[in-house]
């Protein structure tokens, strides 16, 4: 016997997110959707011009870390990337607690569980933290 399912289905469809309430569909094919829609946002925070260790917008040349040769390294800010090298030997986690206050500060979060809670969900898909 077939398991359904009802949810918000999430799709993609010309980089947009589409949602149509309460679908009936086998748990495998959520499964699938599920799969597709977070290879999606994972190449979406790989192409995207942030800082693949803090997640800060590269908006300008001036905030692009430098590599030893003194050229522009296209994936680190320049807070986290200097000199071919990153700037503080640290975890993870450690990054998340030095983030928090700018992301409160920017209005991106109103309170430190708010911000932690987001950033624990976005910086394990930065390049840095990455483990696949």
């Amino acid at each position: 016997m077939t398991e359904y399912v009802t949810l918000a289905l999430l799709g993609i469809f010309n980089n947009s997110i589409i949602i149509k309430p309460d679908m009936q569909l086998s748990s495998m094919v959520c499964y699938s959707i599920f799969i597709k829609i977070f290879k999606y946002e994972e190449e979406m925070i790989m192409s995207e011009k942030i800082c693949q260790s803090c997640g800060m917008p590269l908006s300008e040349e001036k905030y692009y870390g430098k590599n030893l040769d003194g050229s522009v390294c296209q994936e680190y800010c320049c807070y986290c990337y200097l000199n071919g090298q990153f700037s503080k030997d640290e975890t993870m986690e450690e990054m998340i607690e030095s983030c928090i206050p700018f992301m409160i500060k920017d209005g991106e979060c109103k309170d430190e569980e708010t911000a932690r809670a987001k950033m624990m969900e976005f910086m394990p898909n930065l390049k840095r933290w990455n483990k696949n």
